[in-house]
């Protein structure tokens, strides 16, 4: 009796998992790769991804070494009045990084970095990966925008003192969620 009780119980989990594996596949919010988010402090609405994008190390850090950096768009609204942003973090685990460069495909990006994250948000629109992470915020140009909508790739490229670089590049099928980002902003009501 103690081993029929045992299979339905599984059974039944089994089932209510599957159930719910469905609904979420089904549901449309949980697909969408763009949220809109506002910042109860402020009253601004920020749209972003629901994650940013992961760049690799082009080369081994060593084990010790973070491998990982990020960057994603964002933008903010206040009252219609909208303006495009692009967050980035690197690892600064060896020290400060003194340069930086975000690249889309093999091009540099001229990005006018701001000194901290943008006015009308009372924190930053993505979570710090890591306590050794930095982040910059960057004004996005519409044109710059556009190409990461229609790159291949893209790369940061980060150099410390004693002009020791390290190159973080996306993995194949990362800039769709850069592409979704483009079109949801060309067409903010769909």
């Amino acid at each position: 009796m103690t081993t029929t009780i045992a299979r339905a119980r599984r059974l039944t989990s089994t089932a209510l998992l599957a159930t719910c594996l469905h609904l979420t596949a089904c549901d449309p919010w949980a697909a969408q790769p763009v949220l809109d988010k506002l910042d109860g402090v402020t009253g601004q609405t920020a749209i972003v991804l629901q994650q940013p994008v992961v760049l690799v190390a082009e080369s081994s850090r060593g084990a010790e070494r973070d491998p990982f950096a990020f960057l994603a768009p964002f933008e903010t609204d206040r009252m219609g009045s909208r303006e495009l942003y692009l967050w980035v973090s690197a690892p600064q685990d060896r020290g400060p990084v003194q340069h930086l460069e975000v690249l889309c495909d093999d091009q540099v990006l001229a990005l006018e970095r701001l000194d901290a994250r943008p006015a009308g948000l009372s924190r930053s629109p993505y979570p710090a990966p890591a306590p050794w992470s930095g982040q910059w915020y960057f004004s996005l140009p519409e044109s710059a925008l556009q190409c990461f909508a229609s790159a291949r790739g893209a790369a940061v490229v980060t150099r410390l003192a004693g002009d020791v670089e390290d190159r973080f590049v996306s993995k194949p099928g990362a800039m769709r969620a850069l592409a979704a980002f483009a079109a949801h902003h060309a067409n903010p009501l769909q």
